[in-house]
Order: C-alpha cells, then structure tokens, then sequence
C-alpha cells in the first residue's frame, strides 16, 4: 500500500456532514452527538431526514448514496461522521464517487459496517481515515465516552493533546499473542465486513499491511469459517503483523468462548510467524479506542500499538 493522505484536523468553525449510510439510527443520541459537536464549536450539515427508514436500512440506497455524495462534494465539509453501522454500507459502494476525495480529503471515523467506507476510500481516494466510535454508539451514547477513549477520539479529529487519565477496569489490556516488531499501514476493522469484501474491487492491499480485525455476535466457528475464507484468499500470506480487538456477543446472548477464540487465533496465525497482539481496545465495546487506518504504526515487543503522536494503551504486565 503507498503512502496515503492523512486526513484533515478539525478546527473550531469547520463543518461536518453527518450521515446514516447503514442502519436506521436513534434520534436521542443523534440529538445528544449534535449538541456535543456544536459546543466545540463545530457546525453540522444534513443533507435529507436521517430518521427516515426503508426495511432494515436508515433509507433506500439511493437516498444513502446521494447524501454521501452530496457530502464528498460539499465545499465546507471537513469530516464524515456517520451516526451508526448496522448494515447496509456495502449496498451503495458502486453509486459513491470516491475519487473525488483524492482532491479534496475529509475525515471520516466510524466502525463496524463503516468498515466498508474505510477500505474503499484508503483504496480508491488515497485517503487515511479513523476506525473509531460512530455518533450513536460514541459522543451520542447516554453514558457519554470513556475518559481515555474521548482524550483520543478529541485527539484524532481536532489535534487536541492526549492524556491517560486513570484506566477504566472494563479496558481491555492487550498482550501479545506471539511477540515480535513489525511496522505497515494499519488496515481492517470488522472482520465480517472486511471478508464480505473479497471478490471486489473495495478490499485493501494487505501485502507488508498490520491487519486489525473485531467483531461482535459471532460464534466460533462462524469466526473460524471468515478467518478461513481471508486466509484461502491469500489475504494473510505477506502480511506484517495482525492486532485483535474485541470479539464480543450481542446484548442478552450467550457470552463467545475465549479459550475457543483464543485457540482459533493461534491456528490460524501461529504459522505465519509474525507478531499477533490480542485483546487491544478495539470493537463493539465501550472503550473502542479511535486508530488510524491507512496510517503507518508499528508493533513493538515493549509498547504494543504504538501511533503516532498519542501514547501508547499499557500491555499487560508480563
């Protein structure tokens, strides 16, 4: 993967665009993520009614598509912030006009389907992005972002120093799997996603990339048919270096077996000899860590995940 273009800073006064390009969204936290862009004196832009629903979907793919178009077009707009995942991204991919981002870029962050949105802008505008909180699950959340996350989700769309405030007992602490050093452009998110992507032109290039991977109400052995099929498909085989977030279940299910996950993680990525990181902050958890997709990192025996200019997430004591 060549060099990508980092995303723009945001600054008090810019615009952001906000956009529902997947499942339909909960207007009380869209409300609660609003007021809370608003009193960092950032604006916010609609392009249509984003409680508008059509089946499963926050409105029909044209609808959808045209919004995001209208927001990669839109002079003002700084950044993308959609309001939630779901499903339904990977319906409009062919209708985005993704190359014009080349010329003029604009931050996206969001996570889980929004996976989509990242692999094919890092792809086809050249464009690094951040898989982090989407509005509702983020900002727009009633209980509002974990200390540590907010310092880095502020961090990466406005520049503001980072702090470590005291670490909450629910953040994961990652270690490695199989240790090691390794540096690449970081590429990924959810694996249901980023594995429904094979066979399109969308998927990145993972040759010498550090794969990040979560997911979330999946069952082992439906983990260990999609890490198979990436594996089949030649997406493991000159990769750097892997990071493992969180591989959770869905509210009132039955909580996924660890050992049985650990055990899958080590057959599939123990014969590829390159350092694994397990259980980092990433996914559908509370403390969904913001991390740069796109961006160079590296893997370091000592620190973990180590991104530039944010400290790095402690790893477990050895």
């Amino acid at each position: 993967m060549t060099t990508l273009t980092p995303p723009p800073v945001l600054s008090a006064g810019d615009a952001i665009s906000i956009i529902a390009p997947a499942g339909p969204i909960n207007p009380d936290a869209l409300e609660r993520a609003v007021a809370i862009l608003h009193a960092r004196g950032l604006r916010t832009k609609t392009y249509r009614d984003l409680t508008s629903r059509y089946k499963y979907l926050a409105g029909t793919d044209r609808d959808r598509a045209a919004e995001f178009n209208a927001a990669i077009h839109d002079p003002e707009t700084k950044a993308i912030l959609p309001v939630r995942g779901g499903y339904g991204v990977v319906r409009i991919l062919e209708h985005l006009d993704l190359g014009a981002l080349a010329n003029t870029p604009k931050l996206l962050c969001g996570f889980s389907d929004i996976t989509a949105l990242h692999t094919s802008i890092n792809r086809h505008a050249g464009v690094a992005t951040i898989h982090g909180p989407n509005l509702q699950d983020g900002i727009g959340h009633v209980d509002g972002l974990d200390e540590w996350v907010a310092s880095y989700y502020w961090n990466a769309l406005m520049g503001e120093p980072c702090t470590t405030p005291p670490m909450a007992a629910e953040m994961p602490r990652p270690h490695f799997m199989h240790s090691g050093s390794a540096s690449g452009p970081l590429v990924g998110g959810n694996l249901a996603v980023f594995t429904g992507l094979i066979g399109t032109p969308y998927l990145p290039n993972t040759s010498g990339a550090i794969l990040l991977l979560e997911d979330v109400g999946e069952e082992a052995y439906r983990i260990d048919r999609l890490l198979s099929q990436c594996r089949l498909a030649g997406l493991f085989s000159e990769l750097a270096g892997v990071v493992l977030g969180q591989f959770t279940a869905n509210p009132n299910e039955e909580p996924i077996d660890d050992e049985r996950l650990s055990e899958l993680f080590e057959e599939c990525f123990a014969p590829l000899g390159i350092p694994v990181l397990a259980n980092y902050p990433v996914g559908h958890i509370r403390c969904n860590l913001p991390v740069p997709l796109g961006t160079r990192v590296e893997l370091s025996e000592t620190a973990g995940l180590m991104i530039p200019n944010r400290p790095d997430v402690p790893l477990v004591s050895s």
